[in-house]
């Protein structure tokens, strides 16, 4: 192997550092003693290595020298993009790319992510805070050594603020919420308010439109991750509650619709701000899955994963191996500007992980106090007033474009337009958001985030885990971020984990039912509806949160499946919303179990579980090359599952009762071929074409298709053709008729977006 070796020592010493053999590797230098290069802040001699794939291995002697050369390794690669990340979470990124970034800035400083970042600090372990000051330090060795990067000339920048412990944890922050965030709540609450709104005036059930038919909960297809789990662990289904209780809803008015959508707004209209938020309009994620060694070729485990998080350049991700001799050995990928490896492979286990979308986050619409300038001084509770916090900003924008280096202004934001945050102890320390002083209203935000969780703790331990129970053990650290793991270790063991902490509700856990609005819609904060979060009574392990929260057995998990294998998507993973309900499931020992609004993707479990069934069928092996190929797939899940209804409906147009109308199809030709076409499709989507790449092809040769990928890519064509008219002159036509009857554009807006129209037009073809 040829491996390219740069050595680094203290300023102090004249030593060359020691190679070492990590992860069964060899290692040969190449290079001479003296051409160790002296760095300030680094304890003893570490080498930075690059084999042939130029992902860099760091080998160091301790820890902290770890941390410092991961800094270190970062800056030098990836300084720029650490800086606007560390700047978005802290609502300073106007400072680095102007006023454009002042909406994001003002928005992000009132979520709060440095605030969340001191209360991480002052509660992580020494270690932590240690592995955090050397990876600033590192950061800052290669800002005080090297030019920067050509961005900030063309930013008209000459500096760049020193790295601090707390930037790697506001980053961390930001990550979670950008994973985990529930802002589709807001959305859904205006979309509700006004199905509702509508509704009570034309006679229709707004709320039933809202919940059965356009924003449905349950997925199209029923495979799940873990089936029978809610059984498993002493939980039930209630009897005879398949549709949710709407008759105890809220009923939204105009003043909180409005406060509504002030959010919405913000963040639909500003670019930084509408990457961060999901609101579950398209269907995104990532897939993992393990089979055991029962099941393989090997007789080993395999675990396999292809994180799917936005297609940024540079990745969000950086690979790297990281070594302290003695006390940590991984490789895998990283966040830079973040020390951790989030995914990868120790010497006793690999992981994977997924994000589950669990419900994390609530809105609340609280009664407030405002002063004689029309500034929130206290919401109201049950009567009594309780005091506001206010956090005074300034805020800077860059002016770029006037010639003049350094020339960072202040942009004099009002007080009432981000110049204060105000903050609501109630909400765990949590944000209010949109104020409307007339009415004195406004929405806050509760988020477990805002707690001081331990995220970068549990990465640290998952890399250090030693088998599958120690694994565990680390989950229990994952605070916030939700994330399904999967996991396999040389012992033979696989198992899947459930990283959060998901707060049990006040009238779920006591009412069985929601009080009001459930909570995947903006809740009542007034006290007068039974909406908080209960206060700690059963402290789990490693626990953050100062209240209640789901067990961590009773959190998804399965160890070693009898069957050999599991896999997750993103996808519901125990079928809490298969029936469209995710409020009719019972804890075990009583209460509602609750843990996400439902939404989950669907088509990429659907095809992986039915990949894997098939295959180790009847005693089936697989191997690596059969991962990969799965990993390829390109079949149409939901292809599979529409196309027998158009089939089904050609075949019915042809019987003696059908509607002339539809009989007319039966003599174009155009019809006959499509239907043949599709009648003989595998689901697979090769794109038939010489030019275009396909799974396995070589890229630097391309090969003409055969005949059977291009009725293939023909059919996939006419499908997708008919999915997209299918959809609009259905759930969108209906919709729109309405508004065209009635001379304004009022529900259409609220239309949902292609997954949950899609969803509820297969639901409308499965009742048909």
């Amino acid at each position: 192997m040829n491996n390219k070796i740069k050595r680094f020592r203290p300023a102090n010493l004249i030593q060359s550092g020691i190679l070492i053999s990590a992860m069964g590797l060899s290692f040969s230098s190449g290079v001479l003693a003296g051409d160790a290069v002296p760095i300030n802040g680094l304890m003893n001699p570490a080498e930075v290595m690059y084999p042939e794939t130029s992902i860099p291995t760091i080998k160091t002697s301790s820890l902290a020298d770890m941390a410092f050369m991961n800094g270190y390794q970062h800056a030098k690669d990836r300084l720029f993009q650490m800086d606007y990340t560390r700047r978005l979470a802290n609502g300073t990124v106007a400072e680095l790319v102007g006023s454009a970034g002042l909406s994001a800035d003002i928005q992000l400083r009132t979520i709060g992510f440095s605030r969340a970042a001191i209360r991480s600090y002052m509660e992580a372990s020494e270690e932590m805070k240690v592995i955090l000051r050397s990876y600033a330090n590192g950061v800052n060795a290669w800002l005080a050594e090297n030019p920067l990067p050509i961005e900030y000339a063309g930013l008209e920048l000459t500096s760049v603020e020193r790295w601090s412990p707390l930037d790697s944890l506001a980053i961390v922050k930001l990550l979670a919420f950008d994973l985990s965030n529930d802002l589709q709540e807001i959305d859904w609450t205006i979309a509700l308010g006004t199905f509702q709104q509508v509704g009570a005036l034309a006679g229709f059930d707004g709320t039933a439109l809202f919940l059965e038919d356009l924003y449905r909960s349950a997925p199209p297809d029923d495979r799940v991750t873990v089936p029978g789990f809610l059984e498993s662990i002493g939980g039930a289904i209630l009897s005879g509650n398949k549709k949710m209780d709407t008759k105890n809803f809220t009923q939204y008015s105009e003043t909180d619709i409005n406060l509504a959508k002030q959010i919405f707004n913000t963040w639909t209209n500003d670019n930084h701000l509408k990457k961060l938020k999901n609101d579950g309009t398209f269907d995104k994620g990532s897939n993992v899955w393990a089979v055991s060694g029962s099941n393989t070729e090997s007789g080993y485990p395999l675990v396999a994963n292809d994180p799917h998080l936005s297609l940024n350049y540079p990745s969000v991700f950086y690979p790297i191996h990281l070594y302290a001799e003695g006390e940590f050995n991984a490789a895998g990928v990283g966040f830079p500007g973040a020390p951790a490896i989030a995914q990868g492979c120790n010497q006793y286990l690999c992981w994977g992980s997924t994000v589950h979308p669990v419900d994390e986050t609530d809105f609340y619409f609280e009664d407030i106090k405002t002063n004689i300038f029309g500034l929130p001084t206290h919401t109201v509770y049950q009567g009594q007033e309780e005091p506001i916090e206010w956090i005074f900003q300034v805020y800077y924008a860059n002016q770029i474009g006037d010639g003049v280096m350094d020339n960072v202004e202040d942009q004099h934001i009002g007080y009432d337009a981000g110049g204060i945050t105000f903050v609501v102890p109630r909400r765990s320390n949590g944000p209010i958001l949109s104020i409307d002083s007339e009415n004195n209203r406004a929405v806050s935000m509760q988020f477990t985030g805002f707690e001081a969780t331990h995220e970068l703790e549990a990465f640290l331990d998952m890399a250090r885990a030693r088998d599958i129970h120690e694994f565990r053990d680390a989950t229990t650290k994952f605070d916030v971020g939700s994330q399904n793991f999967g996991v396999a270790d040389i012992y033979g063991n696989i198992a899947y984990y459930t990283g959060a902490e998901v707060p049990i509700r006040e009238d779920l856990q006591t009412l069985m039912s929601p009080d009001g609005a459930p909570p995947m819609f903006i809740r009542d904060g007034s006290g007068n509806r039974m909406n908080e979060w209960l206060a700690v009574d059963n402290p789990q392990p490693n626990q953050a949160s100062k209240y209640e929260i789901i067990p961590e057995a009773e959190m998804p998990h399965w160890e070693n499946p009898e069957r050999g294998w599991f896999g997750n998507a993103n996808n519901d993973p125990i079928g809490v919303s298969l029936d469209n309900n995710v409020l009719n499931q019972l804890r075990p020992g009583g209460g509602l179990y609750y843990i996400s609004q439902g939404g989950y993707s669907t088509y990429r479990m659907g095809r992986l579980d039915r990949l894997m069934e098939n295959a180790m069928a009847d005693g089936g092996k697989v191997d690596s090359f059969d991962m990969k190929m799965w990993q390829a797939n390109n079949q149409s899940m939901d292809a599979e599952l529409i196309v027998p209804h158009i089939l089904n409906a050609f075949n019915n147009a042809s019987s003696s009762g059908a509607w002339p109308g539809i009989q007319q199809f039966l003599a174009d030709p155009r019809v006959l071929s499509s239907i043949e076409k599709l009648s003989m499709w595998d689901y697979s989507m090769p794109t038939g074409l010489a030019e275009g790449y396909d799974p396995f092809e070589n890229p630097f040769a391309l090969s003409e298709p055969s005949e059977t990928e291009i009725n293939n890519s023909v059919a996939a064509t006419i499908y997708s053709a008919w999915r997209s008219m299918a959809v609009q002159n259905t759930i969108d036509a209906t919709i729109k008729g309405y508004d065209a009857a009635i001379g304004q554009d009022v529900l259409a807006p609220q239309l949902p977006g292609s997954k949950y129209a899609f969803n509820g037009f297969k639901n409308l073809l499965d009742n048909f």
